[in-house]
């Protein structure tokens, strides 16, 4: 059904990039990823796309560097690369 375009199209780019973080974790940690990650990183996947700010035609880069040069950039530090090791001390 393509009622809602918009909301569609947030809904693909969202599974999108869950797929492509778990598809980069399982290339550089293959014997620690599995699809038990999948409701996480459709989680983490859901936040990034929830900060990132929407603005008319500018482009990604554009807009996170003027969000950096704003000073609005607490989320954006806090990111980590996803799928990485964590170790417990």
């Amino acid at each position: 059904s393509h009622q809602n375009g918009v909301a569609e199209r947030a809904i693909r780019t969202v599974i999108e990039r869950a797929r492509t973080m778990l598809i980069h974790a399982a290339m550089r940690n293959p014997d620690n990823v599995d699809a038990t990650l999948w409701p996480f990183a459709m989680s983490h996947s859901a936040y990034i796309w929830n900060i990132t700010p929407k603005e008319g035609t500018l482009s990604p880069n554009e807009i996170l560097t003027k969000s950096l040069t704003n000073g609005n950039y607490n989320e954006v530090r806090s990111l980590k690369i996803w799928g990485c090791p964590v170790y417990v001390l």
